[in-house]
């Protein structure tokens, strides 16, 4: 008998699809990242969130846990696998992977160290936001219905401590407009190559990790 077991974080289930049709990703995968703990993924499509979790995951290959067992409280949950039995510790939920292949998420994190034609650096701007208060402000500018339809441009400055412009996406909103500053007191050098170090991280797993 296998058992995996894996701390899921509160929050994972944000990130995957909600369409019940793309049975693939209505769930977060989980695999070793080669030391034993492990990366879970999450996407619908859209947005891809990958993060680093504790467990005891082994180099057993990865598996998909429902989008029914991720946690919804703070203290995330842990769930174990034994032999595709799944069971949340503290949710006490029980259920089986996803019987279908996680797409190959890997393939489409930007490369954000590459550079184009010409020696030009590709990803040479970091502009650092309150994801809520742009949320909020997103809501205040049009219907402030919390759905796929709430949309928003932002027109980003080229000094990153100057405003955001921002306009509602559509034509609902005609005389609508927002202004959001930009997060203070942010190290924003070193970005890119931290980036991309997570991302080769992260790469690195999924390739030497059993499919």
């Amino acid at each position: 008998m296998s058992t995996q077991v894996i701390n899921v974080p509160d929050g994972t289930r944000h990130a995957i699809a909600a369409d019940s049709s793309r049975y693939a990703i209505n769930g977060a995968e989980v695999r070793s990242d080669g030391n034993g703990a492990a990366f879970i993924t999450a996407t619908d499509g859209r947005v891809l969130a990958v993060r680093r979790a504790e467990g005891e995951v082994g180099a057993a290959g990865p598996f998909v846990i429902p989008g029914s067992m991720l946690p919804r409280r703070k203290a995330g949950d842990v769930i174990t696998n034994t032999d595709g039995k799944l069971h949340g510790l503290r949710s006490k939920l029980t259920d089986e992977p996803i019987a279908s292949t996680f797409p190959p998420c890997a393939d489409v994190i930007p490369d954000v160290a590459a550079t184009a034609k010409g020696g030009a650096v590709k990803y040479d701007r970091v502009l650092t936001l309150s994801a809520q208060l742009l949320f909020n402000l997103a809501k205040a500018i049009t219907d402030g219905k919390a759905n796929d339809t709430l949309r928003v441009s932002l027109l980003l400055p080229v000094d990153p401590c100057k405003p955001i412009a921002v306009l509602p996406s559509g034509d609902d909103h005609t005389d609508s407009l927002g202004v959001l500053m930009p997060a203070t007191g942010v190290e924003r050098q070193g970005f890119v190559e931290l980036y991309a170090t997570r991302r080769d991280t992260y790469q690195a797993a999924v390739k030497g990790g059993a499919e």
